[in-house]
């Protein structure tokens, strides 16, 4: 009697620790997973903002005030201002996106 209900105790204790280990990879594979999200948006947030916001519009915008016959020294210096920023802007943006990720990652994994 006593030796069935060891016997039964072992074997349940051995799927409980089962299940942990599967349980504890699903979370490293979720943390994983997150940490990959954070890097992509971070990228793709960086692109945006850096390339298009900050470097593509301001040009557009001189091209259209210079054919509207409204171009000033004012928006030429805006736009330079903005076009040497855009490189800096999307750095940072990415490096967030990056440490987002090595924070859901953690340090152990890499």
């Amino acid at each position: 009697m006593l030796r069935d209900m060891l016997e039964k105790r072992g074997i349940r204790m051995k799927e409980v620790t089962k299940q942990a280990e599967e349980t504890q990879i699903s979370h490293k594979t979720l943390r994983l997973m997150i940490g990959t999200l954070c890097s992509v948006i971070g990228t793709l947030l960086a692109l945006y903002v850096g390339g298009w916001l900050m470097l593509c519009k301001p040009i557009q915008g001189v091209v259209s005030a210079y054919f509207a016959g409204n171009l000033t020294i004012g928006i030429i210096a805006l736009a330079v201002f903005k076009c040497l920023l855009s490189v800096t802007v999307a750095g940072a943006i990415w490096c967030g996106g990056y440490i987002a990720k090595c924070k859901f990652i953690g340090h152990e994994d890499y």
